[in-house]
């Protein structure tokens, strides 16, 4: 995208067996490569993690349990990578916070404890509680659980199906959302790294964007990048108004390692993982 490369490697979780592909750790540590977006960040969600009462992780957490069965230990690997080559670690995922906990609970028909969630969190319209309890329900796939399991409609790992375009989940959202964020993150990268200061010929100053997600994330968030197709345009513009929902993080946000006061201090535990920039996203990025 313009002067930014914007690589995606699909990364399945149960594929991470304590050391990473060659391939992504050649990609993550080379020069050209600037940060490494993640499909989930562990120090941001652990810092999210005690805001949410611990009935509604257990009933309606969507995440896996990524915390506490440690399924992160691959965005793990890949941020201590990161840390050593000296790289930043970014983020574009709604799901990261109670509020998107919320949202997916409600589409999956568990409304109860979604709302107890979801009232000390955020004020809701009279409009937004009508489309949350009815009508996003409604058109959202009353099997969503059964295809994720099977591994079809929007969980499909081999092929996106047009009718994918007429689908509304808060899956989809994240990926129409992360596409978005992708995009104003190139486009940072080429207001940094502009064409005129750079040697046509030599490659290596071009910035590159590693982009780390499970193979039916990637695939559509890759899509959603890149798709000519009039129909796919359409549907991706309609959905970001639609997935534009009260309390969700929509933003980049890239994360750099600082050390620095730790080492004057001759106090490890003082080092850590700064926010450095935190950009908003819109419906109409």
């Amino acid at each position: 995208m313009g002067n930014t490369d914007v690589t995606i490697i699909d990364q399945e979780h149960d594929e991470h067996k304590g050391e990473l592909n060659p391939l992504l750790t050649a990609y993550l540590t080379h020069q050209r490569t600037k940060t490494a977006v993640v499909e989930y960040f562990m120090p941001e969600l652990q810092r999210n993690a005690p805001k949410t009462p611990e009935f509604v992780k257990k009933n309606i957490i969507s995440v896996d349990g990524i915390i506490d069965e440690g399924r992160g230990s691959m965005f793990m690997d890949i941020a201590e990578i990161m840390k050593i080559n000296g790289k930043s670690v970014s983020c574009v995922d709604i799901a990261n916070k109670l509020s998107y906990e919320s949202y997916y609970a409600l589409m999956k028909g568990k409304a109860l404890p979604a709302f107890a969630a979801l009232i000390p969190q955020i004020p809701l319209s009279p409009i937004d509680r009508l489309l949350l309890s009815t009508i996003m329900p409604l058109v959202s796939w009353s099997g969503d659980s059964v295809l994720e399991m099977l591994g079809k409609g929007i969980y499909d790992k081999q092929k996106i199906s047009l009718l994918e375009n007429l689908t509304l989940s808060m899956e989809d959202g994240r990926r129409v959302y992360a596409a978005a964020g992708l995009k104003v993150l190139a486009q940072d990268y080429n207001k940094e790294y502009p064409t005129q200061n750079m040697n046509q010929q030599d490659n290596n100053n071009h910035p590159q964007i590693v982009v780390v997600y499970p193979r039916a994330h990637a695939t559509r968030i890759a899509n959603y990048m890149t798709s000519e197709s009039t129909f796919t345009k359409a549907a991706k513009s309609a959905k970001q108004f639609l997935y534009y929902l009260p309390g969700l993080d929509y933003s980049y946000r890239t994360y750099e390692w600082k050390d620095m006061l730790a080492k004057a201090a001759n106090k490890p535990e003082l080092a850590s993982w700064q926010l450095t920039a935190n950009k908003k996203i819109g419906p109409l990025s």
